[in-house]
């Protein structure tokens, strides 16, 4: 896991401005209901899009479902998205709310997923209203 995270931030590191820190952030593992209650809470009735990963800034932690699969391309451009969020942070890199730090995120996604032959794994019409609808930080 730590070779894999040291290889994609060298590729965040050639495709951004981001000073990319030594370390590396924790890894958990969580269920999907897990990482569902994380991002929404454990009362939120309304669940908006399955959650595959979260980067928790105050514990330097990404939380990845318990199925991650080191060798499946999309799980690591899952896990590279989540250290978009690492790379922010680390960088003190100021947002108006969570949600606009999202379409960098997924930009640079996108780019990796395009250089490894996979395709648009967001390639959704829908998927991508709503992630410019995010980045207005609305409220929910």
């Amino acid at each position: 896991m730590e070779q894999l995270m040291f290889a994609l931030l060298i590729w965040l590191g050639a495709h951004t401005s981001y000073v990319i820190p030594n370390g590396l952030p924790f890894i958990e593992y969580k269920s999907a209901q897990e990482l569902s209650d994380m991002k929404y809470g454990s009362n939120y009735s309304e669940r908006r899009l399955e959650v595959s990963a979260i980067f928790s800034d105050s514990k330097k932690t990404i939380y990845l479902n318990k199925k991650f699969d080191l060798n499946n391309k999309i799980d690591q451009g899952i896990l590279l998205h989540e250290l978009v969020h690492y790379l922010q942070m680390y960088n003190a890199l100021d947002f108006k709310c969570v949600e606009a730090r999202e379409p960098e995120a997924y930009q640079l996604t996108h780019a990796w997923s395009q250089e490894q032959g996979i395709g648009d794994p967001f390639q959704d019409p829908i998927f991508k209203l709503l992630l410019l609808q995010l980045a207005k930080c609305p409220n929910f």
